[in-house]
């Protein structure tokens, strides 16, 4: 993720925000940093980790 950003900008026309697949990406990335920066016991972040498998969606798609 950081490395298509880096390359490609972060937001605009034709950068990483653009594409609806690297907005999942980002979300899911960030979700899962602060899962892992806030190990708390109350915190339930379950919901987070079931979005972790629309991950694989993304190869399924550009299969023709």
């Amino acid at each position: 993720m950081s490395i298509k950003i880096l390359a490609m900008g972060f937001w605009g026309k034709d950068t990483y925000m653009a594409d609806s697949w690297n907005r999942l990406d980002f979300f899911i990335v960030i979700a899962g940093t602060i899962e892992y920066a806030v190990a708390s016991e109350n915190l339930s972040l379950s919901a987070i980790r079931t979005v972790r498998v629309l991950r694989p969606l993304r190869a399924i798609n550009r299969v023709p």
